[in-house]
């Protein structure tokens, strides 16, 4: 007398591998026998594809794919684009700065420069329409996003406010000023991490 086993249930995993094993299988075998119809049929299947792909239409702008054409963030990217004329891709503004004697930079002098330059960029300087910097900055609104803010923007010159007269009159202070603020949001990629001496 011998005892007997119920078998196992096969495992899902099991199952689908099986399944694959007898599909390419099968296909093998249908390969093996019939080399010549295989040939036949694969180039019937790539002529196919080449005479419908045609008509098949590639996009490769995220904003077309993603972003309803009815929209309003739509209708601002069609905008930025007759203004700028740059695609989907945003513009930046960037100071490079030096002192001319090759001096340090954290002085009172050069940043009020800076600072001048940086109110005639995003206040002062006007199109035609009479817009400016602040009217296409990117920068949320009360009609997009129920808040208005400022523009966003990563410029040593927040830590100054954007006012002039609260650049302090001596460099170590300025640098003891950038280091505070640092120590709120850093911005060590902003000034190369200096520090005071």
């Amino acid at each position: 007398m011998t005892a007997s086993s119920n078998p196992q249930p096969h495992s899902l995993r099991d199952r689908i591998l099986d399944s694959f094993k007898t599909i390419f299988g099968n296909l093998g075998e249908f390969v093996e026998r019939r080399p010549k119809s295989t040939i036949f049929l694969s180039i019937l299947v790539s002529i196919l594809f080449g005479l419908f792909a045609g008509g098949v239409q590639l996009e490769t702008e995220g904003v077309d794919l993603w972003i309803p054409t009815s929209s309003q963030t739509y209708k601002n990217f069609l905008e930025y684009i007759e203004i700028f004329n740059s695609g989907n891709k945003l513009n930046f503004i960037m100071f490079i700065i030096s002192a001319k004697d090759q001096s340090s930079v954290f002085t009172q002098d050069v940043l009020k420069d800076v600072m001048s330059v940086h109110k005639d960029l995003t206040e002062n300087l006007k199109m035609a329409d009479g817009s400016s910097f602040i009217n296409h900055c990117l920068k949320a609104t009360v009609a997009n996003n129920g808040v208005e803010s400022s523009c966003s923007a990563r410029n040593f010159l927040e830590i100054f406010q954007y006012n002039s007269t609260m650049i302090p009159a001596a460099e170590s202070d300025v640098l003891t000023q950038i280091n505070l603020m640092n120590d709120i949001s850093p911005i060590s990629s902003s000034f190369g991490e200096s520090e005071r001496s």
